[in-house]
């Protein structure tokens, strides 16, 4: 939404940097927006209309958690840091290993 973007585009999305006031002022104005509003804009779409709202929340607790007044964006962080964290803890074949408890 900051970037107004006709459609989502990753080349312009990743990296980008927000400032906590932009991203509180992104955030207000979903959250006063009806399912349809949102939906009808483009980046956002009917997939994820419902989800925006509860993402902005989440969003919201993080800057309070780590007030570091700016994030930058990353497309593809999560599901790969997840896949990793994932990998990393499973053994040979691809089994989860188990650590012995004392």
């Amino acid at each position: 939404m900051h970037l107004e973007l006709p459609r989502y585009d990753r080349a312009r999305v990743d990296g980008a940097s927000l400032d906590f006031a932009t991203i509180d002022r992104i955030s207000e104005s979903l959250a006063g927006m009806g399912w349809e509003d949102r939906a009808a804009i483009p980046c956002i779409g009917r997939e994820r209309a419902d989800l925006v709202v509860a993402g902005c929340a989440i969003l919201a607790a993080i800057c309070r958690l780590f007030p570091v007044g700016r994030l930058r964006v990353a497309d593809r962080g999560v599901r790969e840091g997840i896949l990793l964290g994932l990998l990393a803890g499973a053994g040979p074949g691809g089994a989860p290993q188990r650590q012995a408890q004392l």
